[in-house]
């Protein structure tokens, strides 16, 4: 026996941990989703008998904290029988697990960090889920069974491939070549020129058309929610400006990606997030929706919602990694309020955000929306 076998090798951890043993030149086997499924009991069987592995580390699972509430026992079947199906077949064949859990196996009330004999008091169906599967792991591997709890996870490979280089705009029959930056040339007007700290730069409303135009319908929204944020310019000022640029390329889809816009939106993601519940057919959703008590009294602001039917989500980024006892104290008094509420994750945008979209139009239609008819 040799080598190492890593159960969920196409995910976040699971590719970071595959190109981490092969830059170490370890001898391993990577198998995704679709080369094994871990709650079928044969089938990891029979992955153990062909690969032989020394070790094996589980890093297939249920991700998803909130839809685990709705789907436990679904999630149960990939985060307690899951493991329980590795730890029986490592058993039999002598190798040793490690087992990926979570913080959530605790109540999140302690004062202090957390030790590793704590003891477990999840609060949640994910982490009752989890916890499921470190006492299997544990209990069929008692002396060669890991658990390795972690409070979040961040990788390379949960981004997208936009590109991320700076854009250098020059006046129109200028040229300029400049490594590390995309440069084009523009028609630029007198006043479209301003300088900050010294540095031309292209005033507040251009920049905001010029990120308007972009050819990507949810980035150019994603600009132009961003310039307004900065409170430099206004919606009437680039729809004055556009009435100028009559004509020019993607003037048109600047338009339409201003009639989108929502100035009072807090990040780049959770335009990509309200865009994604328009793109499949749901309502259009306020940012920054109120919720408050019988009393009227405020209880918080959630990302994007929809007073009408009481539902709204969040966009959870690394910011939150610190905040998850209070974010979840959060959501519990959302709830409270008669709200459905949920969480989502640079993970739930990183698979095309469908189980948002899923559950939220179950959620709206719940309340009462239904669908234009075709």
């Amino acid at each position: 026996m040799s080598g190492w076998l890593v159960t969920g090798a196409n995910g976040m951890l699971g590719r970071d941990l595959t190109a981490l043993l092969a830059g170490d030149h370890e001898q391993f086997t990577g198998l995704g989703r679709g080369d094994l499924d871990i709650t079928d009991s044969s089938a990891v069987a029979a992955a153990l008998d062909e690969h032989q592995p020394s070790v094996v580390v589980n890093c297939a699972a249920w991700t998803s904290v909130d839809d685990a509430e709705a789907h436990e026992r679904d999630a149960l079947r990939v985060n307690g029988d899951g493991p329980a199906n590795l730890a029986a077949a490592c058993a039999r064949a002598g190798a040793a697990m490690i087992q990926l859990s979570t913080d959530y196996v605790f109540d999140g009330h302690a004062s202090r960090p957390y030790a590793e004999d704590d003891p477990a008091a999840p609060r949640t169906a994910y982490g009752r889920t989890k916890l499921a599967g470190e006492r299997a792991v544990l209990a069929a591997l008692p002396a060669t069974g890991y658990v390795l709890r972690t409070a979040w996870l961040y990788g390379a490979h949960v981004l997208d491939q936009r590109d991320d280089r700076p854009e250098v705009v020059v006046p129109r029959g200028d040229q300029l070549r400049l490594r590390g930056a995309r440069a084009r040339s523009a028609l630029l007007h007198e006043d479209d020129v301003i300088e900050v700290n010294g540095v031309a730069a292209t005033s507040p409303v251009r920049t905001l058309v010029d990120l308007a135009r972009q050819s990507d319908p949810v980035e150019a929204v994603v600009g132009a929610d961003a310039m307004l944020a900065t409170a430099r310019c206004t919606l009437s000022d680039a729809t004055a400006y556009l009435e100028r640029c009559r004509g020019w390329r993607g003037v048109r889809s600047a338009a339409v990606a201003l009639s989108l816009a929502e100035p009072n939106t807090q990040s780049p993601m959770e335009t990509r997030q309200r865009m994604a519940l328009m793109r499949a057919g749901l309502p259009r959703p306020t940012p920054q929706v109120a919720v408050r008590d019988e009393s009227g009294f405020l209880i918080a602001y959630v990302d994007n919602g929809y007073e009408t039917w009481r539902v709204g989500v969040d966009y959870d980024g690394e910011v939150h990694a610190k905040s998850w006892r209070q974010d979840l104290d959060r959501q519990e008094r959302v709830h409270a309020a008669r709200w459905w509420h949920r969480r989502y994750t640079a993970l739930d945008a990183a698979d095309g955000w469908r189980a948002m979209t899923r559950d939220v139009g179950r959620a709206l239609v719940a309340a009462g929306w239904r669908p234009a008819s075709r």
